[in-house]
């Protein structure tokens, strides 16, 4: 569920290709350091084969949402070569945490497929120690921050952003793994708020925004509560979109294999649907949700659509739709309110009524 489901390749749509792959040198940078200082020859050609296949040929999610909010907070269209610079390399850093995630994700749910591509870890002689790959992403997170953002005045904060991200989504993450462990008599609309927001916002939407308004020079604390409060929202909103989605859309249109039913998962669906069943169509539930058994999984569906879950959905949509466009409204000009928006609309024009 989370991490998987809420990729937000949807949110971005570029037709060309993305600038900032250009300036992969940075992220070799990282490398050729640690390999030279630590004489980590050996396997240095690894260390190539995982970052070309998870973040130079990947999505470049963060990258996509920080570029545009930059340029709204620092007023410039068109940037200067040292801040391209500067915005390339703290992109490379929000992939770096945002692919250490992914990749765990992927493991923990067994999953196979991510953004129409086999999971790192299923791949030829990779395996689980794709677990390590993950430390080592982290790490060079860290260390480009390090030695490029040091002796700027928001080094410290940025950092302990970056480290609080890890902690949040890690406990996210848990919290995924333990809900799944549970019957479903026991999920709840409070504990599904909260894991979206503990193992979704923080990581795909506030580090990337936040990271912009850092290098912009923004400083005022409200700015940083209200676009945390406006991605918790974001966050909750497009991971019950994509728990829809996993259930109601085929592989080919997601790029991703939907298993929510199968794997237990606290999924928005399954809450909705244990608040509107009668005392039967819950027992139907507790008997079929959970299990690999495709008859059960049709079962299930087969509930949600006597229940209207999808009427409910649209319902849901609309209501957070209004509740983020006020908070956008409301919020300071510190906030990056058109990239933000963007972001938004990207989501709202991911209609589930064309795939169903």
């Amino acid at each position: 569920m989370p991490l998987k489901n809420s990729d937000t390749t949807h949110i971005i749509e570029e037709k060309d290709e993305y600038e900032a792959k250009r300036y992969a040198e940075y992220l070799y940078e990282a490398k050729d350091d640690i390999v030279k200082k630590y004489n980590l020859h050996e396997i240095e050609e690894r260390l190539t084969e995982a970052l070309n296949y998870n973040l130079v040929h990947g999505e470049l999610m963060g990258l996509k949402m920080l570029l545009p909010a930059y340029k709204e907070l620092v007023k410039q269209k068109d940037l200067k070569e040292h801040q391209l610079k500067s915005v390339h390399i703290l992109g490379w850093c929000v992939e770096l945490m945002i692919r250490t995630f992914m990749i765990n994700d992927d493991i923990m749910d067994k999953s196979s497929m991510r953004y129409g591509r086999s999971c790192w870890y299923t791949m030829e002689n990779v395996g689980m120690s794709a677990v390590n790959d993950c430390i080592i992403f982290e790490n060079l997170c860290y260390h480009l921050l390090a030695k490029h953002f040091r002796n700027t005045e928001y080094y410290v904060d940025m950092m302990e952003m970056f480290h609080e991200v890890m902690l949040i989504t890690s406990c996210g993450q848990c919290m995924d793994m333990v809900a799944g462990q549970r019957p479903i008599a026991s999920f709840t609309k409070t504990a599904y708020r909260n894991l979206t927001h503990v193992k979704t916002a923080h990581c795909a939407l506030y580090m990337p925004f936040a990271s912009a308004m850092y290098l912009a020079g923004i400083k005022n604390p409200l700015a940083f509560r209200q676009i945390k409060s406006i991605c918790l929202e974001m966050g909750y909103f497009s991971q019950a979109q994509n728990d829809v989605f996993d259930c109601f859309v085929n592989e080919k249109e997601t790029g991703n294999i939907g298993t929510d039913i199968e794997e237990n998962k606290l999924s928005w669906l399954a809450v909705e649907c244990m608040l509107r069943a009668t005392d039967d169509q819950k027992r139907i539930m507790e008997e079929c949700y959970g299990k690999k058994d495709p008859e059960k999984v049709q079962q299930v569906i087969k509930l949600y659509n006597d229940l209207q879950l999808l009427e409910v959905y649209r319902d849901f949509e609309v209501e957070r739709l209004k509740n983020i466009e006020t908070q956008l409204q409301q919020a300071t000009h510190e906030v990056p309110r058109k990239a933000v928006l963007e972001v938004l609309n990207r989501i709202r024009k991911r209609d589930i009524v064309k795939y169903v």
